[in-house]
């Protein structure tokens, strides 16, 4: 373990699931639209000098139109947000990804955006490292509709027996990391599901991050990871909200990091598996 000055410095963060989800939630998705895409991208870099990785997208799908303003009747509109920015500068990368969009209708197993990265770096510079690498990823689902009836967008009879009306709702989550390291081993995983054929598969957000150091050594630097949600839901048919919640967490470590693992988790819908 190095020290600073008459400072000895050690981290370990241990931060597992956070999940919610609210039984009267209403959360339905879209459904998918009659021509679908898939896009995926594999990266495996190896290299000692500079890497850098860019990747946005945004994905906005509507029951009805994506760019009608107010919603129409029972329309349901999702957009969901990803991003990464890698950049590692002076010293050893190895950075493998693996990223997919499939806009075709998914089970309560399945989803419609996956990314998956490994990422190890260590600066040159013996004991005074003159390299570093930061990296920021993050992950949005913004779900929004009017109130329909359960009949239309339930196929369990008996979730539709329970209620006439799917109520209005307006909710957005986001997740992500960022960090800047000397030298670390670091796995990330980011999913979504917004596009179901029916209310009865729940939308849901997974994000997870784990970073640690090589053969018993410590990560150096700084790292930390969020989740950020606003719910709100209605009842039966008007637009009048009787639920708002409001959540947000964030944890950090600085120093020389033994252990950081974060998992966060969204679910909601009318029927959710969580």
């Amino acid at each position: 373990m190095k020290k600073f000055g008459t400072i000895t410095i050690a981290c370990a963060v241990m931060l597992v699931l956070i999940g919610f989800g609210m039984t009267v939630s209403a959360d339905r998705a879209p459904n998918q639209t009659p021509e679908t895409q898939g896009i995926t991208t594999s990266t495996a870099i190896i290299c000692t000098g500079t890497v850098t990785n860019t990747a946005n997208m945004v994905w906005v799908t509507s029951s009805a139109s994506a760019s009608g303003t107010p919603l129409s009747a029972q329309e349901v509109r999702s957009t969901t947000s990803y991003s990464e920015n890698t950049m590692a500068v002076d010293g050893y990368v190895s950075y493998t990804k693996e990223f997919g969009v499939d806009t075709q209708n998914k089970v309560a197993n399945q989803n419609n955006v996956q990314s998956s990265r490994i990422i190890e770096f260590i600066a040159s510079g013996d004991g005074n490292p003159t390299g570093r690498m930061i990296s920021d990823e993050s992950l949005l689902i913004d779900n929004v509709g009017l109130a329909a009836s359960t009949s239309d967008y339930l196929l369990c009879p008996f979730g539709s027996s329970s209620g006439s009306t799917i109520p209005a709702f307006c909710n957005i989550v986001e997740a992500g990391s960022s960090l800047d390291m000397t030298e670390v081993s670091v796995a990330s995983q980011a999913s979504s599901r917004t596009i179901a054929a029916s209310a009865d598969v729940p939308v849901a957000l997974s994000y997870h991050i784990k970073a640690q150091g090589f053969n018993g050594y410590p990560a150096q630097g700084s790292i930390s990871a969020y989740i950020k949600a606003h719910i709100q839901e209605g009842r039966g048919e008007e637009v009048e909200k009787a639920e708002d919640l409001a959540f947000s967490e964030t944890s950090t470590a600085s120093g020389e990091i033994t252990l950081f693992d974060k998992l966060m988790e969204y679910n909601s819908g009318m029927r959710r598996n969580a």
